[in-house]
């Protein structure tokens, strides 16, 4: 590591800015690979920095995206959707500039299905979801690449499913309407554990999709085996629907539990979103340098002014 940073000065002083970044963005995903997460959030946040070129928008949304990954391998899960975002918009400015879609965009777009299925966030992941399959559309996918996102969504649809089975059973009453909209999406598996939790098993099976030998009996143990899966201790202990007068918004940062109360209105949640990432993002950084939280619980109150 040391040798490294000599080799990056000397790469800066001889050569250019942006070489020096291309060599912290390698030196970032090896570090990431490793599994030295905080390490590697240091690099590629340098590497950011010095590729913030438009000649380099490549390597840019690159190093964007990886230190999205290592947030999220950190457990910092808001810190990496605003770095996915950052990257999904960079992605972007080269289609609203000059009409093309980069590969890119996909991958920082399926990444953000993934987090805020992490976050349980319903109507986000809805979002994400109906912006993956127009892009997927668009860059006309053919052959291993159309089969690898076709296995990867399918995926996406039954974690979404199993975070659906997790509703409070008087919260359903709000996701009547959302059955139909699972359909258009192709969001098969969703759409069948939604019906199965609202109480519709007869029209599950006039449809076929419970076989005519289950009986009661085995559709239930089928979708508690669904439930129970490990994948569920990645998920919140209930989805958000964001239907409230108020939202709340979680993070645990070197051990303090943060809670943002937002009004539910877009301009208090995209300021409650920023803090939490911003937070999250500064802190991390902070591990290993005697930092420390002074109280267990930290509170904010984010809401219009009067």
């Amino acid at each position: 590591d040391s040798l490294f940073e000599h080799l990056i000065e000397l790469t800066e002083r001889r050569t250019s800015k942006a070489e020096a970044g291309k060599a912290l963005l390698q030196r970032g995903i090896q570090k990431l690979r490793a599994g030295k997460n905080y390490e590697a959030i240091r690099l590629l946040g340098r590497a950011q920095q010095k590729l913030a070129m438009d000649e380099h928008r490549g390597e840019c949304i690159t190093a964007l995206a990886a230190c999205g990954s290592a947030y999220e391998a950190a457990g910092l899960l808001w810190a990496a959707r605003a770095s996915l975002l950052a990257a999904t918009n960079l992605a972007f400015s080269e289609f609203v500039a000059r009409g093309t879609l980069v590969p890119q965009a996909l991958t920082c777009v399926r990444k953000l299905v993934w987090l805020e299925i992490q976050l349980g966030r319903v109507p986000c992941v809805l979002a994400w979801v109906e912006l993956m399959s127009w892009v997927a559309h668009h860059l006309m996918l053919e052959g291993e690449r159309w089969e690898v996102y076709l296995n990867e969504r399918k995926d996406q649809d039954l974690i979404f499913g199993l975070l659906l089975l997790k509703t409070d059973f008087w919260e359903l009453k709000w996701l009547d309407f959302l059955p139909y909209v699972l359909e258009k999406l192709q969001l098969d598996a969703s759409w069948m554990a939604l019906l199965y939790a609202l109480g519709y098993e007869d029209h599950l099976r006039s449809e076929r999709v419970i076989p005519e030998d289950q009986d009661h009996v085995a559709a239930h143990d089928f979708f508690l085996k669904w439930f129970t899966q490990p994948a569920a201790k990645d998920l919140p202990s209930k989805p958000g629907l964001m239907q409230g007068v108020k939202i709340r918004l979680h993070s645990v940062i070197l051990g303090c539990k943060f809670e943002v109360e937002s009004a539910n209105n877009l301009t208090s949640i995209y300021l409650s979103e920023t803090i939490l990432s911003v937070l999250e993002a500064f802190l991390a950084t902070g591990m290993g340098e005697k930092v420390f939280p002074h109280c267990p619980d930290f509170r904010l109150i984010v809401k219009p002014s009067e």
